[in-house]
């Protein structure tokens, strides 16, 4: 992209058309006009309606930061996982991962035309005003910035997990005296939240992973000794606390276990 000179003072206008950009300016039959020479990055700029006044370029180094802490990469795979194995399977987990893939570059396609065009820092109050219809460009753009500045931290807080259980049955389970599907039934129905019964939402999850294992995924504070209470309360619904006993075999892992009559019968208590 060329620039064409002009003697220092002089005063000049700045095509948009001939830069390929979608300005602000082209709505309005108007241009920018400069004084000074200044590089195509600084050209394109101006013909936004902006003057340069940061740094306008990432390194690979930032690329990665970028993505892997705001985007959350690493973090949403890891806490969403259990829920595709568990659901769809090893099959429907990488199938799935590989069509939303492919689907989901049309959208990246699309903001990339967008960002290419209108390659501005603040590019979403900015598009907003320049796609918006005539007359309606100031409360695009203000519509915009209000809804924006929430979704960074909500994004951050479904990625943050608060605490994961495992209630490991498989020994009564393929037994037949203990039935999974039935006490993770239990569990979603009597786990409070927010002092409420029957009212998890999308801050504790409760999945049945087969051979026997429930697991418990919650984004609020929930204490492992909570856990071990409603699953006594529910042996003892079942007529089941007479024979199995609830044992801590790892952190945020639990274990059904048979009554040793010869070894020490006293559950662990949740340190």
């Amino acid at each position: 992209m060329s620039v064409s000179s002009a003697p220092h003072g002089r005063r000049h206008t700045v095509d948009e058309s001939a830069l390929g950009v979608t300005s602000i300016f082209q709505k309005n039959n108007d241009h920018a006009v400069v004084d000074h020479d200044m590089d195509a990055d600084e050209e394109v700029l101006v013909s936004l309606g902006y003057k340069q006044e940061f740094k306008r370029d990432f390194s690979i180094w930032s690329c990665f930061s970028v993505s892997f802490s705001i985007l959350g990469i690493l973090p949403s795979i890891a806490s969403t996982l259990s829920y595709n194995l568990a659901y769809s399977g090893q099959a429907g987990s990488v199938w799935g991962w590989i069509v939303a893939s492919i689907l989901i570059q049309f959208v990246a396609l699309s903001m990339a035309e967008l960002c290419s065009s209108m390659p501005t820092a603040g590019g979403l109050y900015y598009a907003a005003a320049v796609l918006a219809p005539d007359g309606w460009g100031p409360l695009a753009s203000w519509v915009t910035g209000c809804a924006f500045p929430p979704l960074p931290r909500s994004g951050v807080e479904d990625t943050e997990l608060r605490a994961q259980y495992i209630i490991n049955a498989k020994q009564p389970a393929d037994d037949r005296i203990f039935d999974p599907s039935a006490f993770a039934t239990f569990l979603q129905q009597r786990i409070k939240v927010d002092g409420r019964t029957g009212n998890l939402g999308d801050t504790i999850t409760v999945s049945n992973l087969g051979d026997g294992r429930i697991e418990i995924v919650s984004h609020q504070e929930f204490s492992g000794r909570y856990l071990k209470y409603l699953t006594k309360k529910f042996l003892k619904k079942q007529q089941l606390r007479d024979w199995l006993r609830v044992v801590s075999t790892s952190k945020g892992e639990y274990s059904l276990k048979f009554f040793n009559v010869v070894g020490d019968d006293a559950e662990e208590d949740e340190e």
